[in-house]
């Protein structure tokens, strides 16, 4: 897998919600720090965990955003200047049409 844009190989872990937009990647790691509070890090740690798993309660104690308990015991991320709470499937979302997996591409038969 590889990001569309840039140079890097990776799968981006970085998701930044700005006035309006949403910048993955790189470009997130770069976003100025009035951004800190709406810039998520990792967020697919998160996935399949509870919102009162010792992980999740760990990580909020370092974490510069803040994440809560969506009320079925699940952690969501609270972006402080639109005043949302996202869902991990909703972050993880963002990334996912920045990659693309050469599993996808067509490849013709050689001969």
């Amino acid at each position: 897998m590889a990001i569309k844009c840039g140079n890097a190989r990776t799968i981006p872990s970085v998701v930044c919600y700005k006035e309006n937009e949403c910048v993955v990647g790189t470009d997130a790691k770069k976003a100025p720090g009035k951004y800190i509070k709406s810039t998520i890090n990792e967020a697919k740690r998160y996935i399949g965990l509870d919102f009162d798993s010792p992980e999740v309660q760990r990580d909020m104690k370092t974490a510069s955003y803040d994440v809560v308990d969506d009320g079925r015991n699940r952690p969501v991320f609270e972006v402080i200047f639109l005043f949302l709470s996202l869902s991990l499937l909703l972050v993880c979302s963002q990334v996912r049409p920045n990659i693309h997996h050469p599993s996808t591409a067509v490849q013709t038969p050689g001969r």
